[in-house]
């Protein structure tokens, strides 16, 4: 679930302390650093304060000697400062995005349907890049001058009652005028964070599809898509620059301004000896101390604030979706599947029913093929069987034991999947099959690799096993990719058996190949498989007739051909692919004497 709380700076400061030693360490630089800025007009006070300036006339090298001395104690802290806290930056982030990405992976199928990958993805780098800056970066610098101008008004409180207690009265002027102006920048920051999100979803669509756009030729269509998407982050950048740039003037022009004044003030009561001219001097360098730093803490909480909208972004997928279940004891007959009396709706499309009150049983050990026009809830079926969602109504049963309450971990080491067109990830074809079985030995994969058909082609590949497959594998042909598919699934040696039939759109010498190896893989398991050819349906134990999200016949092909009704319909007008069929004018006589 979404949260709507807002994150907050002290939120960003407890994400870096991820490692409390790096960050004291960082801290302590800070801090040295500080110790020295602050220091030096107090040195100088003393010096100009001293009996006849005997510092500054009389021995001037150990005054330089002094400073310098001081000027290296600074750079060492500001090394440790630096390079700790961009350690602690890439540290902090490197575990956000993990924990993001575990968060991610673990929701169900029915959260990436509403979400889109590129926003998605924007979230993993781009977010967490503005989250990095600002640990490793901004967060130390807003320390470093927070702490400057804090004890920096502190000391001049010291050095002078009255000059001190004419800057406190400037103090809450500036403190309204960051409030009213942060909040602005806050929306906007997240605006630019949501829009950076959907230009990441449109540039990852397009070059994904990069086929279908070309031979639609809508290069200019998607180029013209991104512009838009890519000038509605500049509009917004660019009313986010305009307000941080008149908030940064404003406060510039107050705090010089008062800083001017203050000095003139402090003239006065030196010429009526009411403060001494080193107290003066010290005032006035502190004073200019504070008057750097707090264009600087502002700038630079500015850039926190947008890291705090990209934190807002990346928490919204905090939080596992899908509830871990008991590990359960998988019966013997775990291979039997009952769907009874099912109806689904997807969920970003709930008020359209995709199933119906639809009820089957899948006996262990045999074959069911589900065969209807497009859309009419097949895939449904199939994705309810893999438990990628849970029915709105009904029960889904594996053996006697409801899916609903199996682990999901427990079910898919029982489950296999072969989708019509297979994705190879763009690693090696070594590292596609253990997707199968992690700890498979060479043997194994040698073994299923020529059970798939697919073995001999492999070595004939300059690299064999160690040959990367491309984006999505298409540096292979389907055929191969679809034999890489099947041998990955009999690696799993799966009970339950989910086909998208795999040889729908082959050639037929790649389609025998694949039928041998979906036999080899089919025997002895529970099936079902969305079937487009005949030859699967007329070998399948039962074949399922779907139309409008309802099963409308249930039989195997010798009764259903001979019935009047969707199946010979079907057949008849050769919906269902007739190679491998006797002959259509058979299929057609046998439709016609029923």
């Amino acid at each position: 679930m979404k949260t709507k709380k807002k994150v907050t700076f002290l939120q960003l400061v407890k994400l870096a302390l991820v490692d409390k030693k790096i960050f004291f360490l960082g801290f302590l630089g800070l801090v040295g650093g500080n110790i020295a800025n602050l220091t030096i007009p107090a040195l100088i006070r003393y010096f100009i304060n001293s009996d006849y300036n005997y510092y500054l006339f009389k021995a001037p090298m150990i005054t330089a000697l002094f400073l310098i001395g001081l000027f290296i104690f600074q750079g060492l802290f500001s090394y440790l400062r630096s390079y700790y806290f961009a350690i602690l930056g890439s540290k902090t982030v490197a575990n956000l995005r993990k924990e993001l990405f575990e968060n991610l992976i673990a929701k169900d199928i029915s959260f990436f349907d509403k979400n889109h990958t590129g926003d998605l993805v924007s979230r993993v780098n781009s977010d967490c890049a503005k989250i990095q800056d600002a640990v490793s970066f901004r967060l130390s610098v807003v320390f470093r001058h927070g702490i400057q101008v804090i004890f920096g008004l502190i000391l001049m409180s010291f050095l002078s009652t009255k000059l001190a207690i004419s800057a406190a009265i400037f103090i809450p002027v500036l403190v309204l005028l960051g409030s009213f102006f942060i909040k602005k920048l806050r929306k906007h920051s997240k605006e630019i964070q949501a829009s950076l999100g959907l230009a990441s979803t449109i540039a990852e669509e397009t070059f994904s599809q990069k086929a279908v756009v070309t031979v639609h030729n809508k290069e200019s269509y998607e180029t013209e898509r991104f512009a838009k998407a890519a000038w509605n982050i500049f509009h917004i950048t660019k009313k986010r620059a305009k307000i941080s740039a008149v908030f940064s003037s404003l406060v510039s022009f107050a705090l010089y301004t008062f800083l001017i004044c203050l000095c003139l003030y402090g003239f006065s009561l030196v010429s009526n000896s009411q403060l001494a001219y080193g107290d003066l001097t010290a005032f006035i360098l502190y004073g200019m101390i504070v008057g750097v730093s707090f264009p600087l803490l502002v700038n630079n909480y500015i850039e926190i604030v947008q890291a705090l909208g990209a934190l807002e972004r990346v928490y919204e997928f905090f939080g596992v979706s899908q509830e871990e279940k008991p590990s359960e004891q998988l019966e013997l007959n775990f291979g039997f599947v009952r769907f009874q009396d099912v109806s689904f709706s997807y969920p970003n499309r709930d008020d359209v029913p995709v199933l119906k009150n639809i009820g089957f049983d899948m006996q262990s050990g045999t074959t069911t093929a589900l065969v209807g026009p497009s859309g009419s809830g097949k895939s449904t079926i199939a994705k309810l069987l893999l438990g990628f969602y849970e029915p709105n109504k009904g029960v889904i049963k594996l053996g006697q034991t409801n899916l609903k309450s199996l682990n999901k971990t427990e079910l898919y080491e029982q489950v296999a999947y072969v989708p019509q067109e297979p994705i190879l990830f763009s690693s090696s074809i070594k590292e596609n099959l253990l997707y199968g079985k992690s700890n498979a030995t060479m043997g194994e994969l040698e073994k299923v690799c020529n059970q798939a058909n697919i073995l001999d082609f492999i070595y004939s590949l300059p690299d064999g096993f160690e040959t990367v497959c491309g984006e999505r594998g298409t540096q292979l042909s389907s055929g191969q990719k679809q034999r890489i598919a099947i041998a990955r699934a009999i690696l799993r040696n799966p009970r339950i058996l989910v086909l998208d039939e795999a040889t729908a759109s082959l050639d037929s010498e790649n389609e025998n190949l694949i039928q041998e190896a979906l036999s080899r893989l089919m025997s002895a398991r529970t099936v079902l498989v969305i079937a487009h050819r005949l030859s699967t349906i007329k070998n399948a134990n039962q074949v399922l007739v779907v139309n409008n999200g309802e099963i409308v016949q249930n039989g195997n092909h010798e009764t259903l051909i001979s019935e009047t009704g969707l199946y010979a319909e079907l057949v008849a007008h050769q919906e269902l692919d007739l190679s491998n069929a006797e002959s259509y004018s058979e299929l057609k006589k046998a439709n016609k004497n029923s």
